[in-house]
């Protein structure tokens, strides 16, 4: 990918994970740009990241219907265009979308879905950050014991400095033990966030603290200190046009509803469902808004008020009602999306492998060399070894005997010289490829150089044990071959050019000193 795009990529991603209208202003600016720029080079990737970028920033902002049709889009182009890592982040914030539209048992599949990508694609994502939201949905759902275990993982696997994320965790793990009850862990958890690094004052970061301190002093029986500190964090939340502080509001709203009852402030206590209920559905938050009916409902029965009780609960019904038509939608939506992306895989698969053989013999080709070169040398294809050999391999007077015999003959002595490679290359863990005409490399790793050398010594015999008659050979009765072998470290080569040149020097020596021989080049 351009170093230019891969600068804006960057820029982008430190901006996804800000907040602030100024840092929006320049994520939006942003995006366009590379989404145009990307566009018009017909960079797929590129496009991949900025459609991902567009439904991050659409979450931002709320609108969670946008941002899943965005980030769906994403993920078909980064499957398409192989961009591993644009398509575990859009999978994360799918995730995300329908955990904040209270779908959570899909937003937990995205989210396992995540999971198992990282350790496939082993991509440089934050792993934690998915774990930390599986504790969130289950949390969300009163499974705390599930949730702490959750947050637990993500707190071991963290990085020691992502200050800003540890604040976060170690704020959700207190939440949960309180939750669950437990002053003496939910005041040790607080602490520990507050010992990570000074809090920048106004920020998200502090406001989860004073929160948190509010759901605490609730626990304790403070209740003015609880009601003085949830309204200081729903002031903030509500200024906030961010999907990162919904939950965190809703969890406000709650507790604060549940203090205005236990003072027998009744009045208060409406007035604040009911701006909770405008608040949910100014933003199109159709599950927290019937949740907010429900629980208003249930407040005009206590408080004795039927006739609006009735009229409450008439819209809660409705409401469920309607919400139901939507998760069957979704989820009739998600198992389309499934099969469309299984299909894209595997027209993908098909369209890799069709390009990725030769097709006069049935193994890899020189774009496969090529590619899988680049992944010998970054060891993404060893476990123990360093050492890498190649041997190039070329027919000794194959034009002869094309001339001779005639084109097919010639097809069918490159077809059987490719399934001997193939088959050692199957035998000893290789890879066989067709450089082209009737040159053949082998690549090997993981075994012992002497294995090596015993393959390449061999290597001559087996060809002539395949006894193909070749009568304006100069060297045999038979087929044989010219050998040049390379055995290096796997990070001695920048590039598969650099490499390939020190094995065309083995072979040319191989055929100067009488062909029919291996001839080792050392590095």
């Amino acid at each position: 990918m351009d170093s230019g795009i891969q600068k804006q990529i960057r820029e982008i991603q430190r901006l996804i994970s800000t907040s602030g209208s100024t840092t929006m202003e320049r994520l939006e600016k942003l995006t366009q740009s590379l989404f145009l720029d990307c566009q018009k080079s017909g960079n797929a990737e590129g496009i991949a990241y900025a459609l991902y970028a567009q439904g991050m920033i659409a979450l931002k902002k709320m609108d969670t219907k946008l941002a899943l049709d965005k980030l769906e889009e994403a993920r078909k182009h980064a499957v398409l265009s192989g961009e591993r890592e644009t398509e575990v982040r859009a999978t994360s914030g799918i995730g995300l979308c329908l955990m904040f539209q209270q779908n959570y048992e899909e937003a937990l599949e995205q989210f396992l879905d995540y999971m198992r990508l990282y350790y496939e694609y082993n991509v440089g994502t934050k792993y934690y950050a998915a774990l930390n939201n599986v504790g969130e949905i289950f949390r969300l759902l009163g499974k705390y014991e599930t949730a702490l275990q959750y947050y637990l993982e993500a707190q071991e696997v963290c990085q020691a400095d992502d200050y800003e994320f540890l604040w976060v965790l170690k704020t959700n793990i207190a939440n949960t033990h309180i939750r669950l009850g437990d002053v003496d862990q939910a005041r040790r958890y607080l602490q520990e966030a507050r010992a990570i690094g000074k809090i920048p004052e106004g920020t998200h970061y502090a406001i989860l603290m004073c929160q948190c301190q509010g759901h605490l002093a609730h626990l304790e029986g403070n209740l003015a200190q609880a009601e003085n500190l949830l309204k200081e964090a729903l002031s903030f939340y509500q200024k906030q046009p961010y999907f990162a502080y919904i939950m965190e509001q809703n969890a406000s709203y709650e507790d604060l509803y549940e203090i205005y009852k236990k003072q027998g402030n009744w009045e208060a206590g409406e007035n604040l469902l009911l701006e909770a209920i405008q608040y949910t559905h100014d933003h199109d938050l159709l599950p927290l808004h019937i949740q907010y009916i429900g629980m208003l409902a249930k407040h005009y029965e206590e408080s004795h008020e039927m006739t609006k009780a009735y009229d409450a609960l008439r819209k809660f019904y409705h409401g469920q009602l309607q919400y139901e038509e939507v998760r069957r939608a979704r989820k009739v939506r998600n198992i389309e999306l499934r099969i469309e992306l299984d299909q894209l895989r595997k027209e993908k698969t098909e369209l890799h492998s069709i390009s990725h053989m030769d097709r006069l013999t049935g193994i890899y080709n020189r774009r496969a060399m090529r590619e899988h070169f680049d992944q010998f040398a970054r060891g993404e294809l060893a476990t123990e070894s360093q050492k890498v050999a190649g041997m190039l391999f070329d027919v000794d007077y194959f034009k002869e005997y094309n001339d001779l015999y005639g084109h097919l003959e010639g097809d069918t002595c490159l077809r059987t010289l490719a399934e001997l490679l193939q088959q050692l290359a199957d035998e000893y863990g290789g890879k066989a490829y067709r450089y082209g005409g009737d040159e053949f490399l082998l690549m090997l790793e993981e075994l012992p150089v002497e294995t090596f050398h015993q393959i390449a010594d061999d290597l001559p015999n087996q060809v002539r044990d395949l006894q193909i008659i070749h009568e304006r050979s100069y060297v045999s009765d038979c087929v044989s071959c010219s050998v040049g072998m390379l055995i290096a470290e796997r990070l001695v080569f920048e590039n598969f050019e650099q490499a390939f040149m020190r094995l065309d020097e083995a072979l040319y020596i191989a055929k100067r000193k009488g062909r029919n021989r291996v001839e080792l080049m050392n590095v």
